[in-house]
């Protein structure tokens, strides 16, 4: 199974040499996930705060650890997706 979407959680948001990122976990990948605050991957007008849940797309694999090249908030249509997916599941 290909997995689409990771929700993880902001541990920190950093100022690097190639501009703004946040560091996240999830329970879904091993060690932390990096991605930019820069438009063409954070697709929010607020920055994400430490204890934020988002949203990780297009996550790649590299020599420090993971990093996601689209990203937005966990919101409330993130919760009634999975809900219904959980219904889907136990009916059929």
């Amino acid at each position: 199974m290909k997995v689409k979407e990771v929700v993880a959680v902001v541990q920190s948001v950093v100022a690097g040499n190639h501009g703004r990122y946040a560091v996240a976990i999830s329970n879904d990948i091993e060690g932390s996930i990096t991605f930019s605050l820069r438009k063409d991957v954070w697709r929010e007008k607020e920055d994400p705060e430490p204890g934020t849940y988002v949203v990780l797309l297009e996550l790649r694999k590299k020599r420090k650890g993971w990093r996601a090249y689209k990203a937005r908030f966990f919101g409330l249509e993130n919760s009634l997706e999975k809900a219904r997916e959980t219904i889907d599941e136990k009916t059929f």
